[in-house]
Parts: structure tokens; C-alpha cells; sequence
């Protein structure tokens, strides 16, 4: 099934619902402005039969269909794979959720990603991510609140989005 009960799963469902009560200053207002919708939403009512049925699964567990999925939702042929992916991505992974919302932050920083920040900045604090990380993370190096295994991450991942290149080290 696309909508898995797992632990992490549970857990991550939560940290959306609560995103919006964790909002934190990042003293970059860019993160705060609200990024508009290049593409338009399905319309629930006629959207292809499965890409309802699964909005109205998340719709009865309590998930709030987020935008992107309203974007994908115009497609049933990309939308089927891109839940599955996600859910993958989200629960299947052994990926600790704090780096992961890390990597996240600093990719969306570095991209200028104004939504995913938005819909990551609140999973970020459920998941651990510290109000200091959040608002130091556009500038890491400087920052003190970052562990050894936080700052190599944050390298790899300016590396890798930066120059599509990764040195050994």
C-alpha cells in the first residue's frame, strides 16, 4: 500500500500536521515569503480514480494533501510513482530523519527553494534540527551548532549540489 503504517511513517505524518506550529525566524526572509504555485492543483473532483482514492485515504488518516501532491495529483501516471518514491524516501530509508531534514534545509537554501523550506523548516524541528541549526544553516561553516557528522554531511551535500562533484575526503 502507498500509505504505510510504519513508525517513521506515523511519526513523520505527525511532523507535518505540527509543522506550522514550529515556524522559526530563519533571518533569511526569503524562507519566509510564500512561493506561488507555478502549476496549477488537480481538481479532487476530477482527478483520475486512484489519484482520488488515495486522496481520500490520507484525507481519513488525517494526512494534509500537500500541495505537491495536488500538483502531481494532474498526472495519475506521475502521480502513483511519485507517492510510492516518497513514501520510500520518507519511511523505508535508514537515513536518521534529523540528518535527512538537514540535507533538506541546506539543499533548499543553496537552490533557493522558498517551498521546500517552507514544508521542511517545521519537520526539521519535530525531527530535532534545532532552532540555532535552522537559522545558521545558510551560513554553517560559522556556525557552532553543528556536530562533526551534522558539518560532514553539510559538505558533502554543498559539494554534490554545488559542483555535481565530491572529493574522497
Amino acid at each position: 500500500p502507498l500509505l504505510e503504517k510504519t513508525e517513521a511513517g506515523l511519526a513523520e505524518r505527525r511532523a507535518l500536521e505540527r509543522r506550522d506550529r514550529h515556524r522559526v525566524d530563519a533571518r533569511r526572509e526569503d524562507h519566509l515569503d510564500p512561493a506561488p504555485a507555478l502549476l496549477p492543483f488537480v481538481d479532487q473532483e476530477k482527478a483520475a480514480p486512484d489519484v482520488r482514492d488515495i486522496f481520500q485515504k490520507m484525507t481519513d488518516r488525517g494526512v494534509k494533501i500537500q500541495n505537491v501532491y495536488r500538483v502531481m495529483g494532474n498526472s495519475a501516471a506521475a502521480f502513483l510513482p511519485f507517492m510510492r518514491f516518497g513514501n520510500a524516501l520518507l519511511q523505508r530509508v535508514t537515513l536518521d530523519p534529523k540528518i535527512r531534514e538537514i540535507v533538506v534545509l541546506r539543499v533548499a537554501t543553496l537552490t533557493g527553494s522558498k517551498y521546500e523550506w517552507q514544508q521542511h523548516e517545521g519537520i526539521a524541528l519535530e525531527f530535532g534540527v534545532t532552532p540555532e541549526q535552522v537559522a545558521t544553516i545558510a551560513n554553517w561553516e560559522q556556525s557552532a551548532a553543528f556536530d562533526q557528522r551534522e558539518r560532514a554531511v553539510l559538505r558533502y551535500i554543498d559539494a554534490v549540489t554545488r559542483d555535481v562533484d565530491v572529493d574522497d575526503e
